[in-house]
């Protein structure tokens, strides 16, 4: 009998957690690229390296290769570092592939300062698609995260991202507010904050998206923010996409 995307995701955890720090909606590993760091670094916090916001829907690993040798910028770093990281993004999706397997992708993927406009948030993937994906920051200030353990609801949470978007929606002044000033507002008292440092890349729990903005358990998806301030940033989000004709809403 072949296992279900949850039994392979939960076989993953099991494999992986003796070698990465795991948490039940969220696990990490570090694979620095093949080259030194420190040009992509540089040419991003100097932003001489920009990718402009893009969204990439629903394409096949072969394609997804095609999409990043067209578009990654070709200068100004070297060629070497190029094709490391364009071969590091795809040895991240296959992963994601390997965690719960999907012959469908979707990617985003920039280059931008930190803003208070991406506050604490979980990440949606189509009804009945797979539901583990992935995000690395190549620099800068890592991804935020609090332990479903320290959530005090996903209903007081959910309360929380509307209002939050809300205010972003109407443009309201944020005040300089950082992503951890309300945490109380869906979280214990005791509640820390967590940081994935660069270079690490979190493999995560989304939640399906009939069911965001549900109260649903808080071990179905990872709550994270970006920081609000620091350097330009490089970050890969990579999740399971849809084919219509193959999934089916939970």
């Amino acid at each position: 009998m072949s296992k279900s995307n949850d039994e392979r995701a939960a076989h993953a955890v099991d494999v992986w957690s003796g070698e990465n720090r795991c948490d039940p909606v969220a696990m990490f590993r570090h694979h620095p690229l093949v080259v030194p760091e420190e040009e992509l670094t540089q040419a991003i916090e100097s932003e001489r390296f920009i990718i402009p916001r893009y969204d990439v829907f629903d394409v096949e690993l072969p394609t997804l290769a095609n999409w990043l040798e067209f578009n990654l910028p070709s200068s100004p770093i070297s060629k070497e570092t190029r094709d490391a990281l364009l071969s590091d993004i795809l040895y991240v999706a296959q992963q994601v592939d390997t965690i719960n397997p999907t012959k469908w992708f979707r990617l985003r993927i920039f280059t931008e300062r930190p803003t208070t406009r991406c506050g604490f948030h979980v990440d949606t993937v189509p009804p009945g698609a797979p539901t583990w994906g992935a995000i690395k920051v190549y620099n800068g200030t890592g991804t935020l995260w609090v332990s479903p353990k320290d959530v005090r609801s996903m209903d007081l949470f959910y309360r929380h991202l509307q209002r939050h978007e809300n205010h972003r929606r109407l443009q309201l002044p944020d005040q300089g507010h950082s992503p951890c000033e309300n945490l109380t507002e869906f979280c214990l008292p005791y509640a820390t904050i967590n940081h994935v440092e660069p270079g690490t890349t979190a493999f995560f729990k989304h939640i399906n998206a009939d069911r965001h903005g549900s109260d649903h358990p808080t071990d179905q998806a990872w709550i994270h923010s970006s920081p609000s301030d620091g350097p330009s940033r490089l970050v890969v989000n990579l999740s399971p996409g849809a084919n219509p004709a193959r999934y089916r809403p939970t």
